[in-house]
């Protein structure tokens, strides 16, 4: 589901800059204000959100403003009924590839097939549509995850509850569904995962051999579940008529665990992996390593199994798999209250580094606790060895849902902010989407915010082929005269840093 929508939270910090610099920037400041106004006039922005997506958006990104990168374009894609935003890539071509899911009927979508469809964009440079496509049935089907595919399309995992239309091979409730598309968005193949209970697809991330690895969480244990009476099973193509011979109607965990799949080129399964204690668990992100391997990032929330929580309600287990989805190692993270980290990049120097959110408040563990909801940051090593752990924010709720290295080592963050105090220093709306640079041992640099009067927040990002950013979310806007909120999605193109 999409990720949940700030309504209140937090965070606490002193303010970088001192009142002499900003004198010394205030021209610098105008400038940039000046080269903003004329790029969003050409993006679709009106100009009564002119300002409040200005002016003091970039006044604390850097202590030297001539280093803000400024605003492409942006702008936001959808209907009247409200979207969501997965994922956004930059294709071989310069153009963009976002994916989602929405309700809608009407603006941007030309047709709609149920309650929910996935919806696939396909953007040009400066951000003009040039095609979209939705998929699904006439019921709901919700997009998580989008990855880029060699011959120029891209392959979606998500949730599906539907059993006519394009989805074939539904199971029960809710099934994972992976969706293979070509470079013009037509459906090439597509495959419902799962059993009779409910099963939700997460991340689907294309592999070295040119497959899928795939993750989730699942409820069930008949169709393509292999269970056992253990915590842990892998399984094989080879073994699968062994499946049969399980006794499945005793001591079988009742609640959700972590799924994970290696699918072939075609969509076959290879191998699968199901983890589970005595309470919940789910898959999130996975990440293909150099070795053949994968990193997987899981929540736990039992205080038994092979993975439990060992410091609080929710914990995260970094789990290293080999190629054959064999564990190399793993690493329980967390201090008590609930933890999530939202992303995995692999770093320059082998190791890790994860963002999320934490409502832990252990100094001894981590760096500081500003309130309710900070965003957690953590640097692991090639072994998952913690390097250090960083919270970041104000006296509301914040939240860190993507992060990307840069060449120079230092660390860029995007998510979302309600705060107003601590680390966050200025604020649009009621939340806002934030991004935040930090260098290499964690030390915050600076932070740029974005937004309208209502709540925005960005979910992912990546470096664009000119030097610059990608990074899209969703934004939520009152309709005057409406009393419903509506999501659009929201894309937002920065120029090349230091330009």
């Amino acid at each position: 589901m999409q990720k949940r929508l700030i309504e209140s939270c937090v965070c606490v910090q002193e303010m970088r800059e001192e009142e002499r610099e900003k004198e010394r920037n205030e021209d610098s400041i105008c400038l940039i204000f000046r080269s903003m106004c004329s790029s969003l006039l050409k993006s679709r922005v009106s100009i009564s959100n002119l300002l409040l997506l200005t002016g003091v958006t970039f006044l604390s990104f850097f202590p030297s403003c001539s280093q803000a990168p400024g605003i492409q374009w942006q702008l936001y894609l959808g209907g009247s009924s409200g979207e969501t935003l997965s994922s956004i890539h930059q294709t071989k071509n310069g153009a963009y590839l976002l994916a989602g899911s929405t309700r809608s009927y009407d603006g941007d979508i030309s047709l709609n097939h149920g309650f929910i469809d996935y919806w696939l964009v396909k953007l040009n440079q400066d951000g003009t549509i040039l095609w979209e496509k939705t998929y699904g049935g006439s019921y709901f089907d919700e997009c998580q995850s989008l990855d880029l595919t060699p011959d120029g399309g891209c392959i979606m995992n998500g949730i599906t509850y539907c059993f006519d239309g394009p989805v074939k091979g539904f199971h029960g409730w809710a099934d994972w569904w992976v969706v293979k598309v070509d470079s013009l968005g037509h459906l090439e193949w597509q495959k419902a995962l799962g059993g009779k209970s409910f099963d939700g697809g997460k991340c689907v991330t294309l592999t070295l051999d040119g497959g899928y690895i795939i993750t989730g969480n699942s409820s069930s244990h008949d169709g393509d579940l292999a269970w056992k009476k253990k915590d842990i099973l892998q399984w094989n193509a080879a073994d699968s008529a062994s499946i049969h011979n399980l006794n499945l109607t005793k001591d079988i965990n009742r609640f959700s665990n972590a799924w994970i799949i290696k699918l072939d080129h075609a969509g076959q399964i290879e191998w699968q992996r199901l983890i589970g204690g005595n309470k919940e668990e789910g898959a999130q992100q996975v990440v293909p390593t150099k070795d053949g391997g994968f990193i997987v990032n899981l929540s736990t929330k039992s205080t038994e199994g092979e993975i439990h929580a060992e410091f609080g309600k929710v914990d995260v287990c970094i789990l290293k798999l080999d190629s054959l989805g064999q564990t190399v190692w793993q690493r329980v993270l967390g201090w008590p209250g609930w933890d999530a980290i939202n992303t995995i990049t692999i770093t320059k120097d082998n190791g890790y580094a994860l963002c999320g959110s934490t409502t832990g408040n252990d100094t001894a563990i981590i760096s500081a606790q500003h309130n309710f909801n900070d965003m957690w940051v953590c640097k692991l090593d090639s072994n998952g060895l913690v390097e250090w752990n960083r919270t970041y924010g104000g006296s509301f709720c914040d939240e860190a849902n993507c992060i990307m290295e840069t060449r120079q080592g230092d660390f860029l963050i995007g998510g979302s902010t309600n705060s107003l105090s601590g680390t966050i220093t200025t604020r649009n709306g009621k939340t806002d989407g934030i991004l935040i640079k930090l260098d290499k041992r964690g030390n915050l640099i600076g932070q740029m915010k974005f937004g309208r009067p209502g709540n925005d927040i960005i979910n992912s990002m990546e470096p664009a082929s000119d030097g610059g950013l990608i990074m899209a979310g969703v934004s939520t806007e009152r309709v005057e005269g409406d009393l419903q909120m509506s999501n659009d999605i929201w894309v937002i193109k920065l120029k090349p840093f230091n330009q």
